[in-house]
């Protein structure tokens, strides 16, 4: 079937359902990346190896927030392209992502060689945790180009219609680094570095894979840099368009820093609970990432057609599957709480800290699918400001200040008690932002 049928005239429910089942997929297999480093280093039964990677994960997440930036702002610019049938600017604007990536990617990757030591001890590693981390995390800083790349592709690819495709090119790089793990880790006995090894193995043969698209007739976009056409409007609209994604994992990487520095007055073991619970609850936040980047490109392309009917059913439909969804599976968390976390650690200690996070992390966590799902469609209109403070909201606004209030005021517990919080005012703030752009849509004339 034709790519732009589904964006352009497939019923919402199996336009969403065809856009957004391989997104998630492919998404919820990236997540697995740094799960499977922390379940095959948990087999070392090492907790400074556990919480190596804890400390890690909000460096890869800043990382990944570079090429999400760029993936999403230059994303939604192709889609309204494409939906106002102006390929050349979406051809133009794919080649300013690809080259904007190039150049973050090497500026980022001196950036973290450099301070890498610093900016773990920014991140909350302790004295003896601090060793490991700099062997898992200097190998992640040196896969960058990938990890960036990564992004902006498979941005791209989802933004023409093609989630299938971007699909397969996540998973053979989570299969690949579920593969390489044990044979880097245990065969060839390099423990958590072989971690880090297999991981940006996978990400490279992914990211080969994503470039082979872009020189086959499948894609309605070409790369060429012979043709390439800097325009500063276009430069603009995609840093505006994408920076609210890069606030949101940036806050989410910041929150996850400040989370570990508090913790650490606490041991590393309690770094090591809260990063095992971080990582399972990333699971429901990565999928429902996926969910809104099969929303995106439909509302973005019904923007550019100005079909405001079309994008109101979309959202509408859109929350109702993400709060379904959260619920359901917040529900298992803590039901399964305490076997979830054995997966991870045999420890006592670890286990009950974990399940008190996994708790935490949960009992609200449903605003968080209705905050993104609000915020893909305010960056799919091609609204900064107002994507922008929803993205900061939850991390920025409510969670950072909250930590420290709650951590002062009820020390351990109060410090895991902030998620809920967060998640709840988060939540209601963002009610103010669904009402006001229904209300404005409908005030629309529609053109189709």
């Amino acid at each position: 079937m034709n790519k732009e049928w589904i964006l352009k005239k497939e019923k919402i429910p199996k336009a969403l359902f065809k856009l957004s089942l391989p997104a998630i997929v492919g998404i919820l297999i990236s997540a697995i990346y740094n799960v499977v480093d922390t379940l095959f280093v948990g087999m070392l039964n090492d907790t400074r190896a556990i919480g190596a990677i804890a400390i890690s994960y909000p460096l890869f997440m800043l990382i990944a927030a570079l090429g999400q930036m760029i993936g999403v702002g230059g994303g939604s610019m192709i889609s309204r392209f494409l939906g106002a049938q102006d390929k050349k600017s979406a051809d133009i604007t794919f080649n300013i992502s690809i080259a904007l990536g190039i150049v973050l990617s090497i500026v980022a990757t001196i950036f973290g060689v450099v301070y890498l030591e610093w900016i773990l001890k920014c991140l909350g590693a302790t004295p003896t945790i601090l060793p490991y981390a700099k062997t898992y995390t200097l190998i992640i800083i040196l896969g960058t180009f990938f990890t960036i790349i990564n992004m902006i592709l498979n941005n791209t690819i989802r933004a023409e219609g093609n989630s299938k495709y971007s699909m397969y090119a996540i998973g053979l790089g989570a299969v690949l680094n579920i593969a390489l793990d044990p044979i880097f880790i245990f065969t060839l006995d390099l423990g958590i570095k072989g971690a880090a090894i297999a991981t940006v193995i996978a990400q490279f043969i992914s990211t080969l894979f994503l470039f082979k698209y872009f020189f086959s007739d499948s894609s309605l976009l070409k790369l060429s840099f012979k043709k390439f056409s800097f325009k500063i409007s276009i430069f603009y609209s995609v840093l505006i368009v994408g920076l609210p994604s890069f606030s949101r994992q940036v806050l989410v990487s910041v929150s996850m820093a400040v989370y570990n520095n508090a913790l650490e007055l606490y041991g590393d073991t309690a770094i090591a609970a809260g990063g095992i619970a971080m990582r399972v609850v990333s699971i429901v936040m990565f999928t429902l990432f996926g969910f809104a980047q099969g929303f995106q490109p439909l509302a973005a392309y019904s923007y550019g057609q100005r079909n405001y009917p079309r994008i109101i059913e979309a959202f509408k439909v859109s929350l109702i599957c993400v709060t379904i969804y959260s619920i359901a599976l917040n529900i298992i968390y803590m039901v399964f709480s305490k076997d979830i976390i054995k997966i991870f650690s045999s420890d006592p200690e670890v286990i009950k800290l974990g399940q008190l996070n996994l708790y935490s992390l949960n009992v609200f966590f449903f605003t968080f699918g209705i905050t993104t799902i609000v915020t893909t469609l305010y960056q799919s209109l091609g609204r900064g400001r107002e994507s922008f403070i929803l993205a900061s909201c939850r991390n920025g606004f409510f969670f950072i200040p909250l930590i420290y209030i709650l951590g002062y005021k009820f020390g351990l517990n109060g410090i895991i008690a902030t998620n809920a919080v967060a998640d709840l005012l988060a939540g209601l703030f963002t009610l103010y932002y669904v009402i006001k752009i229904i209300k404005e849509m409908k005030r629309m004339p529609i053109f189709t």
